[in-house]
Order: C-alpha cells, then structure tokens, then sequence
C-alpha cells in the first residue's frame, strides 16, 4: 500500500509539472505568434528576442532575482530559496507572472487563488495569473472561499477567465484546459497577455542594438 501511495503520488507531481510546461508552451506560442524568438539562456531561464534584440525574460518555476519584496529571513544567507517560485515569469523590468494548478479540486483552487495574490503582493507584477483547467461538475464548496471559487469557475467557463483587482494590479483566473484544443486555451493566454504587451516594452519595429 506504501508503494501504491507513492507511484500516486509521483503520477500526480508529473500530472502538476507537465501542466505548467504546457502552460509555459502556449505562452512561448503566443510570443512566436508576435514574430519573436525564445532562446534558452541557461538553467530555467530564456530569452525572447526581436531580430538580434533582447526585448524580455521568461522564467520557468524560478525565483525573480531583483523584484522580490522579500528582504530577511532571520540570519539565513541565501535568503532566495525562500522566495516565491512562479511557475511562468515574463519580465521586462515589472513581470507578467502565472501559477498553474493542475487540480479540479475547488479547495486546492481556492489556495492557489490565494497563492497567486502571494505572488502579486511579493513581486507587485503588471498582472498575475492563475491557470488551472477547471472544476469538476458538482464541485462543493465548504465554506464561503470555495463558494467564491465556485462562481469564478461559473464565469470563466464564458469566456475562458475572469479579472478581478488586487492592490491597483490585475489577477487573471484563467481557464486553461489541455483536454480541449490547443487554439482555444492560446486563445485565452493571448487575451490575458496581449493586454499587457505595450507595457511590457515589446517594440517589434524597433531595429537590434
């Protein structure tokens, strides 16, 4: 029984990784889609370029260096482990960031509710994100948290994600579903995305430097 609770277990952690490169997927498709290129730059870091031209940063699962509120953590040294760990990051100065959560549980989505304004209050991002692929029917809540969770769900099966306001910043609940066809979940990443491209700094005609 041991072992059948750990292969569960290491079945449901590959289940969480490959949803987040899927999500880090369609976000590099949107980027090629603007006619730019996404290089790898060692560790979990890329660069996206236009022509020879770094325009911004894309970080999987990794801590962003310079932008953390996070000043001590007692008398720790390497005070960046703690940091928060977006799941996807596109920075350019003030980032974009995502937080997926593989899960159609409606308490584990109310947490990662509450996870991605973590991040939003760590970081003060252009806009933050929580990706997940929606609720199961007949999803319970226990309590008015879920229940708030509950009818987020109920408006992003509309039109793919709801907005709310967090600190005069954007939190994005998007419905990003890898049963359904790849168009219609890039469809909602580029919406989420494309409203936050000017002030991200991409500058398509601008020449190399």
């Amino acid at each position: 029984r041991a072992g059948e609770a750990e292969e569960g277990w290491l079945i449901r952690v590959l289940l969480w990784r490959l949803y987040e490169l899927y999500v880090f997927y369609l976000v590099v498709r949107y980027l090629e889609g603007l006619g730019l290129r996404v290089v790898r730059d060692g560790g979990r870091g890329f660069v996206v370029k236009a022509g020879e031209r770094r325009v911004l940063r894309l970080l999987f699962n990794a801590p962003i260096s310079g932008l953390s509120s996070l000043q001590r953590v007692d008398d720790e040294a390497d005070v960046e482990r703690y940091m928060g760990r977006p799941d996807v990051s596109v920075v350019d100065g003030r980032p974009v960031i995502f937080e997926c959560k593989y899960s159609s549980d409606v308490a584990y989505i109310t947490g990662g509710r509450f996870k991605v304004m973590a991040y939003a209050y760590e970081y003060d991002p252009l806009a933050a994100v929580l990706a997940y692929p929606g609720l199961k029917k007949g999803a319970r809540p226990y309590d008015e948290e879920d229940r708030a969770t509950v009818g987020l769900d109920a408006l992003a099966r509309e039109r793919g994600y709801v907005e709310f306001q967090f600190r005069g910043r954007p939190i994005y609940v998007a419905l990003i579903d890898p049963l359904r066809d790849d168009e219609e979940n890039l469809r909602v990443i580029g919406e989420v995305l494309g409203r936050h491209v000017d002030a991200l700094g991409i500058n398509l005609g601008a020449g190399p430097t």
